[in-house]
């Protein structure tokens, strides 16, 4: 499917039932759970998230990347894990035999995958950085984003592995950028939620050069979310 809204509700728009039951329940249950650091395990990885960085185990989309990633051949492939919070799945395609560069703008990411990587013996070069600032002339075989889902200002770092900008500047930026390192041959990945404007989304792509294919979707707790590959025009 290319450049459409997966079936189900109408993306963009979450029920009312399901956004208050985020807003009264999870959410306070997850601002207090995450004020301290926290073990995680993902297959034979483990991992420590501290304050202030996105958790892959209280939310699916890390885990059906990290899933996906790992039933990839990477062998001596480049590989760039692009806003890698905890570094989960930087990790999963370190242990495949990828190259792996980790990226994120937030110095408290960078420092949590640095040592989760210590913490499993496995190499990863980590980077602090906006996007693909400071990627320039560098190619990647394999490019893999989680991106921030919602159209609001981040006040601050944390608060981007959430917010995308009230008009999407995070993707317009992505798409703009993206060039920059998608050489002929790169295989981007990029799971959305059906909580975004997919639609809008589709459109910068487009603008860019760029359209999104489904590869799959996964229906969890009520939630849809599709896994794209970023393809050229």
């Amino acid at each position: 499917m290319s450049d459409h809204a997966t079936p189900g509700m109408p993306h963009g728009k979450m029920t009312a039932f399901r956004k208050k039951l985020l807003n009264k329940f999870w959410k306070p249950i997850v601002a207090f759970y995450l004020k301290s650091p926290r073990k995680f395990k993902y297959q034979d990885l483990q991992l420590l998230i501290i304050p202030g960085v996105f958790h892959p185990g209280l939310f699916f989309s890390s885990r059906i990347l990290a899933d996906f990633i790992s039933e990839l051949d990477l062998t001596g492939r480049k590989f760039l894990d692009l806003g890698c919070g905890s570094g989960l799945v930087g990790m999963v395609a370190a242990r495949k035999g990828a190259i792996v560069t980790a990226t994120d703008i937030s110095a408290t990411a960078i420092a949590c995958a640095k040592d989760n990587a210590i913490i499993n013996r496995l190499s990863l070069e980590t980077m602090r950085t906006d996007l693909f600032d400071g990627l320039q002339g560098r190619h990647f075989d394999v490019i893999a984003v989680n991106p921030p889902y919602f159209p609001k200002d981040a006040r601050n770092d944390a608060e981007r592995a959430w917010y995308a900008g009230v008009n999407y500047e995070y993707f317009k930026k992505f798409f703009s950028q993206l060039p920059r390192t998608n050489d002929q041959g790169t295989a981007v990945y990029m799971i959305l939620s059906e909580d975004c404007d997919l639609k809008n989304i589709f459109a910068l792509a487009r603008q860019a050069g760029f359209q999104l294919q489904s590869l799959n979707e996964y229906r969890r707790a009520g939630e849809i979310l599709t896994l794209f590959e970023i393809q050229k025009l």
